[in-house]
């Protein structure tokens, strides 16, 4: 009786450790997306405040080039 009970005592720690280790498994794969994820999401961030400093940029621009040819009508219409 007692090897039996030994037996399924092993059988029971077999399929806690099963269990354990591909509960393991899933969170490493989790560990892993979420990493890959916050990556892109950074290189995506990264991207975006590029391309704003651009953006903002071209703004400045065309502001001036707008005042220039306002201050350039505004004389034509003084002559």
């Amino acid at each position: 009786m007692a090897i039996r009970s030994n037996s399924k005592l092993h059988e029971l720690s077999g399929s806690k450790l099963t269990f354990i280790e591909d509960t393991l498994a899933q969170h490493h794969g989790l560990i892993v997306d979420y990493a890959h994820m916050q990556t892109a999401i950074i290189s995506q961030k990264t991207n975006l405040k590029t391309r704003r400093t651009t953006c903002i940029a071209e703004l400045k621009a065309m502001r001036e080039k707008m005042v220039k040819i306002c201050a350039h009508i505004m004389s034509k219409g003084q002559n």
